[in-house]
């Protein structure tokens, strides 16, 4: 009579919306009129519920697609792998000193100085391109 299937009717029974089955069977003027109340007061709420719940799990679904393909990566590993990066730049750079302090001690020359400097700022630049 209400178009239900016996699991929703079952739904609706516990949550006290329909009356229970009695040995004679449903009452049906009370069942229409849970049903009917019912209806009146949480169509929207059910319906956009079950909206929402779909969209998020096809949201899910997609994410996990995106992430199964490739075209999808975790916020932590970019962290960890840009952390990565940026120390090992930082670590080249901050090494300069110790790598060229004996060679540049020696040169007379401005121009040669500016060169191995340029050489080794260069070359840690380059490893900061190479990720």
């Amino acid at each position: 009579m209400l178009n239900l299937t016996e699991r929703r009717i079952t739904e609706l029974i516990k949550t006290g919306i329909l009356p229970a089955r009695t040995p004679a069977g449903f009452d049906l003027i009370s069942s229409v009129r849970g049903y009917i109340t019912f209806l009146k007061t949480e169509p929207g709420n059910l319906k956009v519920g079950r909206l929402r719940h779909a969209k998020l799990k096809s949201d899910l679904l997609e994410l996990a697609l995106g992430e199964k393909t490739g075209t999808l990566v975790l916020r932590a590993a970019v962290e960890k792998k840009l952390f990565q990066i940026i120390r090992q730049s930082r670590d080249g750079l901050l090494n300069i000193p110790s790598r060229c302090s004996g060679v540049l001690a020696s040169q007379t020359e401005q121009s040669e100085v500016f060169r191995i400097l340029t050489e080794e700022i260069h070359a840690a630049l380059e490893g900061l391109a190479m990720h």
